[in-house]
C-alpha cells in the first residue's frame, strides 16, 4: 500500500513536470536507482539467511527429525503390514496421521517465523538503503530519484535521456558500504 503511494506520487511529480514544460524540467535533476540490484550487492543481504538459518536451526532439526519419523514408520508400514496383526497396523496408522499434522503445523509455524524474521531483517536493510538514497541524492544534488526494479524496461521511469548519470544504484551501494565502515 506505501510502495502503492509512494509510486503514485511519484508519478504525479513526474507529470507535473512535463506540464510545466521543457524548460522548468531540465531544470530539475532526476536520478533512479535499481532497487533489486543494489539489495542483492550488499554485504548485509548476503548474511541475512545465514543468520536466520542460525537462528531457527533447532527448529529445523526438529522437523527434519519428525519428517525422518514419519518416513520411516511409513515405510514401515508399507513394508511390515502383512506380518503385523490388526491391532498393531490400525495403531501405526494413527501414529502416521498424528505425526503428518504435527509435521503439517509445525512447517506453517516454522515458515511463518523465518519469514517474518526475514521481513524484520530486509526492513533494516530498507532503512539503510533509504539513508544512502539521502545521502547520495543530497551530494549529487538530485531532486527526484526513482526506484526501479528493472531500469532496462523503464519501470518507474517515464522519461531518462541519459541513463549514465541518472542511475544511481553503484552511488548507493557504495553510500552504503562507507557507512557500514563508519559504523564499524
Amino acid at each position: 500500500m506505501l510502495s502503492k503511494i509512494k509510486k503514485n506520487t511519484a508519478m504525479i511529480l513526474l507529470g507535473s513536470l512535463m506540464l510545466v514544460g521543457n524548460a522548468a524540467a531540465k531544470e530539475q535533476k532526476i536520478g533512479f536507482m535499481d532497487l533489486q540490484s543494489v539489495a542483492s550487492q550488499m554485504k548485509q543481504m548476503t548474511t541475512i539467511q545465514a543468520n536466520i538459518q542460525a537462528e531457527f536451526k533447532d527448529q529445523i532439526d526438529e522437523f527434519d527429525k519428525l519428517q525422518k519419523d514419519l518416513t520411516y514408520n511409513n515405510e514401515k508400514l508399507q513394508r511390515d503390514h502383512e506380518t503385523m496383526n490388526v491391532a498393531q497396523v490400525d495403531e501405526l496408522r494413527k501414529a502416521v496421521i498424528a505425526q503428518q499434522e504435527q509435521l503439517e503445523v509445525k512447517r506453517r509455524s516454522l515458515v511463518q517465523a523465518m519469514k517474518y524474521r526475514s521481513q524484520e531483517e530486509r526492513n533494516k536493510v530498507l532503512v539503510l538503503i533509504n539513508q544512502a538514497v539521502k545521502e547520495v541524492a543530497e551530494k549529487g544534488g538530485y531532486d527526484l530519484i526513482i526506484k526501479s526494479d528493472d531500469p532496462s524496461k523503464g519501470g518507474d521511469v517515464f522519461y531518462n535521456a541519459n541513463k549514465e548519470t541518472s542511475d544511481i544504484s553503484a552511488k548507493v551501494l557504495e553510500q552504503i558500504q562507507n557507512n557500514a565502515k563508519i559504523s564499524n
